[in-house]
């Protein structure tokens, strides 16, 4: 389950009283960028880096990776799979970001950039759009060592970027997969070991609170610090950081029950017939879409190069292909 929004600096939130309760929209933001620009002379109203953009908020049903054409509206409202990254919503979205980067809000060099946590770490900039759950803004403020808000712009969604995006599984090769399956069993009923790989050594990386509460002990020099325990196991079974809400993993649960189910849920894409095509139109993509995310490029005249450019590399043959077999995967898919 996923869903889209901002990660908003708590300290410049309180300090300019900023109403964030109606915040629904992309564009809603957008007064609080400019309290930003006219107030803070040494802070970037938005940070983006790469793919963690304000383009994520738009949250196209992929039917493969993030950089390849092809997706579905995520409101399960037709079958239809569209060169999404041409679609009518994400020229408008690039109209606003062009308009943005005008403004001042974005940072002149964002395309350039590559690390959108580096940058967060760095208290130069006061939004960050990202994907979001209960108590992201407490993860990522023990990330960051900056306290974040977060504000929820998308519905929750279970969607394949869920299933496909930190799936365990044991290799092919491996030599002992017995073995293998046994220890990522214990991932998801080991408490201990859960915990082992989240935080690390109990009073070395991290000291205990409570029972099931911790807090970390200096983490940007422990030498351990991941963040990334949501990758694998049962999330239920992790301690919660001092700074995070006691009802956390009780919202979680509310989260995914209240979560759309999209119609291509379980559908996975074979690339073989296409493997030409989506090479070319990955290059295509790489190409443009980082100064299209960022509002560094007039948008008509790239958009029509790109839209060139991407026909030459056969997208329309790679969404021809995507459709045959959603549809066909539909046409069989238990009702």
């Amino acid at each position: 389950m996923h869903n889209w929004g901002w990660l908003l600096r708590k300290d410049l939130v309180e300090k300019y009283n900023m109403d964030i309760s109606n915040i629904k929209t992309i564009e809603a933001i957008e007064p609080l960028l400019k309290i930003i620009k006219e107030n803070e002379p040494d802070i970037i109203p938005l940070c983006i880096a790469t793919m963690d953009a304000p383009f994520q908020l738009l949250d196209w049903d992929r039917i493969s990776d993030d950089d390849v054409p092809g997706a579905l509206y995520p409101d399960n409202r037709d079958t239809k799979i569209i060169n999404h990254f041409l679609a009518p919503e994400s020229i408008e979205h690039y109209h606003l970001m062009r308009d943005w980067m005008n403004k001042g809000y974005i940072h002149p060099d964002a395309a350039t950039m590559q690390n959108q946590v580096e940058l967060m770490k760095s208290g130069k900039y006061f939004a960050a759009s990202q994907s979001l759950k209960p108590g992201k803004d407490a993860e990522m403020s023990a990330t960051t060592g900056i306290e974040w808000v977060q504000v929820d712009v998308t519905r929750p969604v279970m969607s394949n970027r869920e299933t496909t995006g930190a799936m365990l599984a044991i290799p092919k090769a491996s030599k002992n997969p017995e073995k293998a399956f046994l220890f990522i069993e214990l991932l998801y009923t080991d408490k201990y070991l859960k915990n082992l790989l989240n935080y690390g050594i109990e009073n070395v990386h991290y000291r205990k609170i409570n029972d099931n509460v911790i807090e970390l002990i200096n983490p940007e020099n422990s030498g351990y610090n991941p963040g990334h325990g949501w990758k694998f196991g049962d999330q239920f079974k992790d301690y919660l950081m001092s700074n995070e809400d006691p009802q956390k993993w009780e919202k979680f649960l509310k989260f995914n029950e209240e979560g759309l189910v999209l119609n291509s849920l379980g559908f996975v894409f074979d690339k073989t017939n296409v493997e030409t095509q989506i090479s070319a139109c990955k290059n295509v993509v790489q190409a443009y879409y980082k100064q299209l995310f960022t509002g560094s490029v007039e948008v008509e005249p790239t958009v029509e190069q790109f839209a060139k450019e991407l026909k030459a590399a056969g997208v329309d043959e790679l969404i021809a292909e995507m459709q045959r077999q959603y549809d066909e995967w539909l046409k069989n898919k238990p009702k």
